[in-house]
């Protein structure tokens, strides 16, 4: 009788454990949402990186969703082979509002290379080191969409 209620404690705890590490958290979320917008981005898929920005963008250098939109178009019909490199990603999930919308930012270093006129090009952050972004993101119904970013 005892090694039964042994055996079903143990296995609750390993459930318990396995529920713990596959089921995702609000952070593992917001981090798959910033890899699928530079997935989208690489595949040179517009429409699906756009759904990744807020039409409320706006950040210290003046530019607006409308720019912002018109730059991505830009890339992707002037370059070929859009390959974004992040490291250091840092994600925090700062707030939900009263309608439970959460509010997210994350850090990273980021570079950009496309390769225009057959040559690989650097198109955005340094060559020794990677430019330091910071993004803040609105969640969605389905996404997490950077309205403001610092770079």
């Amino acid at each position: 009788m005892v090694k039964r209620i042994i055996i079903i404690i143990v296995s609750v705890v390993v459930v318990f454990l396995i529920l713990m590490i596959l089921l995702p958290t609000e952070k593992g979320r917001f981090k798959q949402d910033i890899l699928a917008f530079k997935n989208a981005l690489q595949q040179e898929n517009i429409h699906e990186a756009l759904l990744y920005i807020s039409p409320e963008y706006q950040d210290g250098n003046g530019m607006v969703f409308q720019t912002f939109s018109g730059i991505i178009e830009n890339l992707v019909s002037e370059f070929d082979d859009l390959d974004a490199s992040m490291s250091g990603l840092t994600v925090f999930i700062d707030s939900t509002d009263e309608q439970g919308t959460f509010f997210a930012h994350c850090s990273l270093g980021l570079k950009l290379f496309a390769r225009y006129q057959g040559e690989r090009t650097l198109l955005y952050g340094g060559i020794v080191r990677p430019a330091s972004v910071q993004a803040w993101f609105k969640k969605t119904a389905e996404r997490y969409q950077v309205y403001k970013a610092t770079y």
